[in-house]
């Protein structure tokens, strides 16, 4: 199984991560990490490695395998275009209710 989590680089994005690799440690699976930017954005993957790093190396530990992946575009074009490559499931943190 492999799982899908976008991120946006904040808190509840990486407390969807951990379930992430909970969900993918369990039916043995995977994790594609990902993170879509804007053409006017300068974010790299090393921004999402480092804003994902403590959980990264814990799930690194566990033996699941992650694989970030950094698109430009429009996030939600993009998300759904990613989605189609054979995620089994998707998952993402939200910041509740503003």
């Amino acid at each position: 199984m492999n799982v899908l989590c976008t991120t946006d680089l904040s808190l509840a994005a990486d407390i969807a991560l951990s379930y992430a690799g909970h969900v993918a440690k369990c039916a043995a699976g995977g994790v594609t990490l990902f993170h879509a930017v804007a053409k006017k954005e300068t974010t790299a993957m090393a921004d999402l490695e480092k804003a994902h790093a403590e959980n990264l190396a814990q799930l690194a530990k566990q033996g699941v395998k992650v694989l970030p992946v950094l698109r430009e575009g429009a996030f939600m074009k993009e998300i759904v275009t990613e989605a189609a490559n054979g995620h089994s499931l998707l998952v993402a943190g939200t910041h509740g209710v503003r």
